[in-house]
């Protein structure tokens, strides 16, 4: 649990800057909010700014890091990114300002708010835009062949063994299993746990 700081009247904001080039945790454990989860995070050449505003009870973050997301343990492929980001977090609420996400030629921007951040309510809704590169999608496709970059825009939703993502794309050339398609348009959808995408015109 985080609790508020006391009350002691007016307070100067507290900030400081951090650096860490390799960050590894495997095979760990945290108690969060009363409940035990396990860890393994991996990251490189984090920077990051964070400045506390007491009155507010708000904690302003400015950060970049270069991360794996860790799939291993599922016999799937591990995805690489890098993440920058200016967020704010509040009473367990996290408003993101701007998050950059990108992976290989693959980038999205995402902005919105995620409630109930360190608890199993988690919950969040985040617009995007930004361009995919096609072949990403064989990380979670693996036996199709895909080729192309798509620009998209949309929103993503999640909670608790619940995703869903929706929006409109646009790519000057497409490939998928030997079919070849130009100036392609339409609006896609993707919802987990069913792990079905879907794509109309």
């Amino acid at each position: 649990n985080f609790p508020s700081p006391e009350s002691g009247g007016e307070r100067k904001p507290f900030d400081f800057q951090i650096s860490i080039r390799n960050f590894n945790i495997l095979g760990g454990m945290a108690l969060l909010n009363e409940r035990t989860i396990d860890i393994d995070f991996s990251l490189a050449n984090l920077a990051g700014v964070l400045d506390y505003q007491g009155p507010r009870e708000v904690l302003e973050t400015h950060i970049r890091y270069d991360g794996v997301f860790d799939r291993s343990g599922e016999g799937k492929l591990s995805i690489p990114y890098t993440l920058s980001a200016d967020m704010n977090y509040t009473r367990a609420t996290l408003l993101a300002n701007r998050i950059n996400v990108k992976s290989g030629a693959s980038e999205l921007r995402l902005q919105g708010r995620i409630n109930d951040l360190f608890n199993k309510n988690i919950s969040g809704k985040l617009e995007c835009t930004g361009t995919v590169d096609v072949p990403f999608l064989n990380y979670f496709f693996t036996k199709e062949t895909f080729a192309g970059k798509a620009d998209v825009a949309g929103f993503l939703e999640f909670s608790r063994g619940y995703f869903f993502t929706s929006g409109n794309t646009a790519s000057e050339a497409v490939d998928f299993e030997g079919w070849h398609a130009t100036k392609v348009t339409g609006e896609y959808a993707y919802h987990y746990p069913e792990k079905r995408l879907s794509f109309r015109k």
